[in-house]
């Protein structure tokens, strides 16, 4: 993510942090059900939660992309495996891997920079596991909200397809996380859509099909409530309720 030290402080990589844990140790199980993963990248990653998951997991080549704002000293995969990197900046590791995610980053980028970063991930990888937060979801320094069918449409310049298949199994998993469960979308280049199980390809959205929001009465209740504010208050607020969650995490563990 494009985030700045003075703006995203420790505690918000607690949040983050404490927030990805569950929802990746039920999510990543669930996706290697479906592909023979044996590397993966994460753009985004932040101190490296999911990539620690999908090591867990079996998937010994890793790789995890993210600004150099992220504290080494606190990874949870070997630095080396780390990169301190603009996500913002044009990028290219040498190779590609088996799959590729990138896990409510978009948001934080300028608008500007969107559709260079989908060009980033599909150039590393056939297959893509993508969120991004949604008009009214709210958080840090959001800069760049959009509906599903917006990231739809640049993975489509590309010549990758989305597969609704993931929310359909976790919307009611309350351990994983709303913006997960809710945003959550598998892209793929056609030979590796192929490659997959029929029962995953039969998520595939139709040729000229958009991808839905979808949520609970809670969720949409929050992004209503959350689209009238000013983006200064929900970034406020944002960061009050991480602090708060990470101190009660930190109190607990002590």
């Amino acid at each position: 993510m494009n985030k700045g030290s003075k703006i995203y402080s420790a505690e918000y990589f607690d949040y983050v942090d404490l927030k990805s844990s569950n929802s990746a140790r039920i999510v990543v199980p669930l996706l290697m059900s479906w592909m023979s993963c044996r590397s993966v990248a994460d753009f985004g990653c932040g101190r490296g939660v999911w990539l620690s998951e999908w090591a867990a997991a079996g998937v010994a080549d890793i790789r995890g992309i993210d600004g150099p704002y992220v504290n080494q000293e606190r990874l949870y995969i070997p630095r080396a495996d780390f990169l301190a990197h603009d996500l913002t900046s044009p990028l290219d590791l040498g190779r590609r891997f088996d799959l590729v995610q990138s896990l409510e980053v978009a948001e934080h980028l300028p608008p500007y920079a969107a559709s260079a970063f989908v060009e980033l991930l599909v150039k590393h990888a056939p297959l893509v596991v993508f969120s991004a937060a949604v008009p009214g979801q709210g958080g840090e320094s959001h800069l760049n909200e959009r509906p599903l069918h917006y990231w739809q449409g640049l993975f489509r310049q590309h010549n990758y397809f989305a597969l609704d298949c993931i929310r359909p199994h976790i919307r009611t998993i309350r351990e994983i996380e709303p913006w997960y469960r809710f945003n959550m979308i598998l892209y793929g280049a056609e030979s590796a859509i192929a490659a997959l199980p029929s029962t995953v390809q039969a998520f595939r959205i139709p040729e000229g099909a958009r991808l839905r929001s979808a949520g609970d009465a809670l969720w949409y209740a929050r992004r209503a409530g959350l689209s009238l504010l000013p983006r200064p208050a929900v970034s406020a607020l944002a960061r009050a309720h991480s602090r708060i969650l990470a101190s009660s995490a930190r109190g607990r563990r002590g």
